[in-house]
Parts: structure tokens; C-alpha cells; sequence
């Protein structure tokens, strides 16, 4: 992490990732409150703000879901004070109903939220807009093009919230935020905040005579979004670039210097509209460069947003100008756009050219990487557990759900426990209604602590309520180990790292009227395996807790209390080659053509399950170097 959160010198230049410069823009805007739940690429915002929080007297925390971050946002916002809320484009879908009460009640302090967009996917489960969402919720929605453009604009849209008294977005996708660039820093502000909670009683209070309805709110909402719309245009967000030619280039966000960079390299001239401030957008802007050219090629990430609105834009104008994108299919939807893509665009459209950006490149192509558990996960064991439990119990016939999280990959070759995996916190509300539909096969659920504190709780509410026919296994790990080890409220820990009290999952069962509630290690194969079978037969809906520290966050603190490192090893004399330590489908354990079996001790976290597999005591553990 770089130094731009501690810089105090105005003017200075910082090597800084995309996301410390949005943390540095609400840092220089004076913030008060961040709260937000983790996800690529908005994760590092939060964390790099928790460097200096204490310093500075900021509240940091990271929420149990993403709801929960933007009402403790709003909440100081309503208060008076400054606060941001984080999230990626999976938490715009959690957050809406909170989002558009928001911008119809108001706030009084600026309240930012950023929105960081996984385009392809790379460590999400699918692919969204957050800008979609946003204008769905009304709000305005900022998207910078630089790093630099990131930090003055989520500094600015804390003052634009304060103007309207409403959320502002801001959005941003993995290559900027993702990637080091140069960024100048400014002077902190210090802004007066008036602690008191001041809302205005006539968005608030909407049943009170004298006050206004949801209708009127609604109206008012829209004459915001174009007084809004007045504010922007005088700002040099967005801006038009004179080229060559009748073809002119619409680009959004960090798509413009990646076009950019992609006119370099072929040497293409092109007029190039620059947008940033999406909803509301800059309509004469829009219209006056479409007047000045035949066609609009529109280079955008995500959705066809902007390329939609531009059409109904000229349509209701009476423009003819041809406009290219995705929806014309010279763009394919899904996935990120890259400089080279850009090129081969621009050269097609622009020049007739079939360019391959690949051909004769001195760079080899990468491998698509396979997904695998750490070396001694937890997890790993509930899945082995699970698939020799149900191989003797109903014909071996049954089906599992899990989360997202690192019990998702229960579903991939080679592990294959799991049936299907659902949205973070969902697949106990998704078992009940398998197990309430009538299934046949017994019914599984698997979450983790995370995801079961992040809305997994209320689908075990629901549950019990309706006496739903499952067995859930509640993977407790103590962190949110595939967003990048934030705790939960199962570490022990807060965000800043104050030490709190552990959630107690078993206790938290049973308050609910849980019937049957076990634990188990989940190193322990034997004992899991025995636990779900008693499970099975037990009252329902049964609850298994499964409590072993994710591995990293194990081996961390081995290491810290200067433990020594261990490794499984095999005696090659007593192994008979069976294969039955495979079947772990541990990353750490190798079997080579022959069939012998070798440890990596690079991978091993010295677990023991496959000195507990093997029959015949060919697998110890020792010290490494021993």
C-alpha cells in the first residue's frame, strides 16, 4: 500500500492504486463515517482508509453486508456528517431498497457511495452495471476516466450530495482501480459538521399533514436530477476532443484512456466525446457532437448503457446519426475491454482493417487458471465428509447448495459435493424451498460465517418458521476468506483491529428454536462424517457448526507465535498406493504416473486429514527442514 493516505504536503505527487485515490479523495473531503462489506475491486478503498483512521478520527468498519454499510452511511449522513459506504456491483444489488429510500428521505451530510464494477468477472460470480442500478434509484452517478479524476471526484460528489441532499454515486471498474498510476494530492478539508440529526420533515415524515407524499417526492427527485444536471455541465467532467473524420468516439469512464492509448498505438484520429457524468448526462453535449458527425461509435464497460441513452437521446431530437456499439454487435457483450480490443475496434470500424492484436506477439498466451482450495482448508474436509456420508446413506442420492465464498468451489471437478451454488448468504432461503417443495433426496445447505451474518440468519429464521426439512452447515472460518481475510463477526476482531466479542453460531441457533444444533472440527473427518449422519436423522432443520480458522489466517498466526512449520510426508516403504489420500483433492498431495503419492511442502499446512486417511500409517507429519 502506498503513502498517499499519510501525504500532507499539498501538490506532492503518490504512486497509488485507483482505490487509494478515491480513499484519498474522501479523506481530503473531510469523511467522518466509511462503512462497506468487501468485493473486487472496491475492497482496497476501505482497508486503505483503516491505515489512518485512528489518526484521523474517522469511523471505518466493515458492515455484515452491504444494506447494513449504506443505512450506518446514511445514518451519519442524516446526522450531519461526511460518510462514504463501499461496495462492488454485487452489493448494488443488495443495497437498492436502502438506495432509494435514501434519495427520496434525503441527507443533510455529503454520503458517497462507491460502487467498484467486476467487469468479467474476474473474482465474481457474475457480471453487473452499477450504473443500471444507480439510475434505476435516481441518484446521480460520477465515472472518472484517471485515477486522478477519481480522487477530485469522490471529493467533489461529497459536496454535490450536500447541494441536492441526496446519495451520489460514484463508479469505477477493476482496470483503474486495479492500477498504479501517478496521483497529484491536495489539502485536507476541514469541514464544520453539525452534530445533530436534522432531517427535513417534509421528505421525512410522510403521513403528517403538511407533508409530502411518495409521489410528490418522486417529482421532486427529478426536478433534483436536472438541477443536478445544471451543477454538472459546469464542471470539465465532460468534454468534447476534435479529430479526423465523420466517425466520432463516445467513451466512458476509464474506456477513454483506454482509447486513448489505443489511438496512440495505431496512429488513428478521431473526435472523441469524453462522459463521465452518466445520470443525469450533459444532453446538449451529446447532441451538439453527434451534429458534427455521420456516425457514433460508442466504447463503453459493462452494459450498453450509455449507447441506450444516447439513441433515445437523438431519437427524441430527430438526429439520424448512426450509432455503433453493442447493440449494432461491433461490441460483444460481457467481459472487460482492453487497449488491444480497442484497436482492433477502432482499425475495423474506423479504416476497414482486420486487425489481430495477438498475431506475432512475443508474450505466450496464459492458461486458464483451476480454482482449488488452500492446502488443508477446512472446508475441504466438510466436502470429503459430505460426499462419503451420502455415498451410504439414501443411495448416495441427495443435493447441496452453497454461497458464494470459498464453499462454492464444492461444486467444482474434482471436489463435486455440491449441487449448485447461489448469491451471498442465499442458499439456506434456496435449500428451504428445495426441502419445502417435497424433495425426495435429503436437502443441504452450506454457508459460511460470513455469508450467514451477511443475510444467511434470516433465511434460518425463515427455516425454522416453516419447519423446512434441510440439514445446514454453517462453515465458520472466522473470516471472509475470498475477499481477502476481512473479519467477521466471528474473528474476534474489528476492522481497525480492536479486539470484540466472537458471535456465538451455536447459541445464535438455538435462540431462534433451532430443534438440533452439533459442532464439529472439520479436520476431524471421522467425527464430521459421524455429525452429519447423526444430523440427517436428528429434528429439523438440523444446524452443524463446522469451526476451523481458514488456513492462511492459521499459518499467520503459527508463524507470528513463532511456531515451527510442518509438512505431511509419505514413507514411500509403507505406502500401498491405494489412492485413498487422493481423494481429499488437496492441492498439496501429488500422485505421480506410478501412482506413488508425494506432499508438496509448499502447499502443506500440515492439516492432518491424510495422515487420518491413510490405513497404513504411510503419512506423518514433521517439521520442514526435518
Amino acid at each position: 500500500m502506498s503513502d498517499i493516505l499519510k501525504e500532507k504536503t499539498p501538490g506532492v505527487a503518490v504512486l497509488a492504486y485507483g482505490y487509494e485515490a478515491v480513499a484519498r479523495g474522501a479523506l481530503e473531503a473531510d469523511v467522518k463515517v466509511v462503512a462497506g462489506f468487501p468485493g473486487t475491486p472496491s475492497s482496497g478503498c476501505l482497508e486503505a482508509l483503516t491505515t489512518v483512521a485512528k489518526d484521523e478520527n474517522i469511523h471505518v468498519e466493515w458492515a455484515t453486508n452491504e444494506r447494513v454499510a449504506l443505512e450506518v452511511a446514511w445514518g451519519a449522513a442524516m446526522d450531519g456528517q461526511r460518510s462514504l459506504c463501499t461496495m462492488n456491483h454485487l452489493g448494488m444489488n443488495v443495497v437498492m431498497d436502502c438506495l432509494k429510500y435514501s434519495n427520496n428521505y434525503g441527507v443533510t451530510g455529503g454520503m458517497v457511495v462507491f460502487a467498484g464494477d467486476d467487469v468479467g468477472a474476474n473474482t465474481s460470480a457474475i457480471e453487473s452495471d452499477s450504473r443500471v442500478l444507480a439510475t434505476a434509484a435516481d441518484v446521480p452517478v460520477l465515472c472518472p476516466s484517471t485515477a486522478q479524476e477519481a480522487k477530485g471526484m469522490t471529493k467533489y460528489a461529497f459536496e454535490l450530495s450536500e447541494e441536492l441532499g441526496c446519495p451520489v454515486v460514484v463508479r469505477s471498474v477493476c482496470q483503474l482501480m486495479m492500477a498504479q498510476t501517478v496521483v497529484s494530492v491536495d489539502a485536507r478539508e476541514t469541514v464544520p459538521h453539525k452534530s445533530e440529526f436534522a432531517p427535513n420533515p417534509r421528505r421525512v415524515v410522510m403521513f403528517e399533514p403538511g407533508t409530502m407524499s411518495a409521489v410528490t417526492i418522486h417529482r421532486f427527485i427529478h426536478k433534483n436530477l436536472e438541477k443536478c444536471r445544471a451543477i454538472l455541465t459546469q464542471k470539465d467532467y465532460d468534454y468534447a476532443e476534435d479529430g479526423e473524420g465523420r466517425i466520432g468516439l463516445v467513451c466512458c469512464g476509464v474506456s477513454y484512456s483506454l482509447t486513448q492509448a489505443a489511438m496512440l498505438r495505431s496512429g488513428i484520429s478521431a473526435p472523441v466525446l469524453k462522459l463521465s457524468c452518466v445520470n443525469p448526462m450533459n444532453e446538449d453535449l451529446i447532441v451538439s457532437f453527434a451534429q458534427k458527425v455521420d456516425a457514433l461509435l460508442i466504447i463503453e464497460e459493462g452494459e450498453a448503457f450509455v449507447e441506450e441513452r444516447i439513441m433515445a437521446l437523438l431519437e427524441r431530437r430527430g438526429l439520424s446519426t448512426k450509432i455503433c456499439g453493442r447493440i449494432s454487435k461491433d461490441i460483444p457483450y460481457g467481459g472487460e475491454l482492453f487497449t488491444g480490443d480497442i484497436e482492433r475496434l477502432l482499425r475495423k470500424v474506423l479504416r476497414g482493417e482486420d486487425y489481430d492484436p495477438t498475431a506475432g506477439s512475443a508474450q505466450p498466451f496464459l492458461s486458464e487458471r483451476n480454482l482449488t482450495l488452500c492446502g488443508g482448508c477446512g472446508h475441504m474436509g466438510v466436502f470429503y465428509a459430505i460426499r462419503k456420508t451420502m455415498d451410504t446413506y439414501n443411495g448416495g442420492k441427495y443435493i447441496a447448495f452453497a454461497d458464494a465464498g470459498c464453499s462454492f468451489m464444492g461444486i467444482l471437478t474434482p471436489a463435486k459435493s455440491i449441487t449448485s451454488a447461489t448469491n451471498m448468504g442465499g442458499c439456506i432461503s434456496f435449500a428451504s424451498g428445495a426441502a419445502d417443495a417435497g424433495s425426495e433426496v435429503p436437502v443441504l445447505a452450506l454457508c459460511g460465517d460470513g455469508g450467514f451474518l451477511h443475510g444467511g440468519f434470516s433465511g434460518l429464521v425463515n427455516a425454522v418458521f416453516n419447519k423446512s426439512n434441510l440439514v445446514i452447515l454453517l462453515l465458520d472460518n472466522s473470516t471472509l476468506g475470498n475477499t481477502g481475510l476481512q473479519p467477521t463477526g466471528c474473528t474476534g476482531r474489528n476492522t481497525v483491529g480492536d479486539a470484540v466479542p466472537k458471535v456465538n453460531l451455536e447459541e445464535l441457533c438455538r435462540s431462534v428454536g433451532v430443534p438440533y444444533v452439533d459442532s464439529v472440527d472439520p479436520l476431524q473427518l471421522s467425527d464430521t462424517m459421524d455429525a452429519i449422519r447423526k444430523a440427517l436423522d436428528a429434528p429439523k432443520p438440523a444446524v452443524i457448526v463446522t469451526r476451523q480458522p481458514c488456513v492462511i489466517s492459521r499459518l499467520k498466526a503459527e508463524q507470528k507465535a513463532g511456531l515451527p512449520r510442518r509438512t505431511a510426508v509419505v514413507d514411500a516403504a509403507k505406502c500401498r498406493r491405494c489412492g485413498t489420500c487422493g481423494d481429499l483433492f488437496c492441492s498439496a498431495v501429488v500422485r505421480s504416473q506410478v501412482d506413488q503419492t508425494t506432499i508438496r511442502s509448499d502447499l502443506c499446512s500440515a492439516c492432518g486429514m491424510c495422515v487420518e486417511l491413510c490405513e497404513n500409517g504411510a503419512i506423518s507429519l514433521v517439521e520442514v527442514g526435518k
